[in-house]
């Protein structure tokens, strides 16, 4: 990352800090926050900056790590709704079969 990119972040984290504005900081993707703090390397670990980058890397983590296990517990209720449906019908068919019904 060139160093111009690393002070305009750097920059809109100090700015947030101050302002406690979240649109300061909120362009920056998770990818684009996690390549900034790598290369920052472990200059600045204890500025205010710097602390909040990484919570903010924290956070959207989180975030999207919650929506990772939303999506697979919505394909999980889609897959007992479907062998639900499967087992009814194939129950059916088999008491059909038998002569049961």
């Amino acid at each position: 990352m060139q160093n111009e990119e690393k002070l305009k972040v750097m920059s809109h984290f100090q700015k947030y800090l101050v302002s406690r504005d979240i649109s300061e900081i909120e362009q920056y993707s998770l990818e684009d926050l996690r390549h900034t703090d790598a290369s920052f390397g472990n200059l600045d670990l204890n500025a205010g900056f710097r602390i909040a980058m990484r919570n903010r890397i924290k956070d959207l983590g989180e975030t999207q790590e919650r929506n990772r296990q939303s999506g697979n517990q919505r394909l999980l209720y889609f897959a007992y709704f479907i062998s639900g449906v499967v087992a009814t019908v194939l129950a059916q068919w088999i008491i059909k079969q038998l002569g049961l019904a």
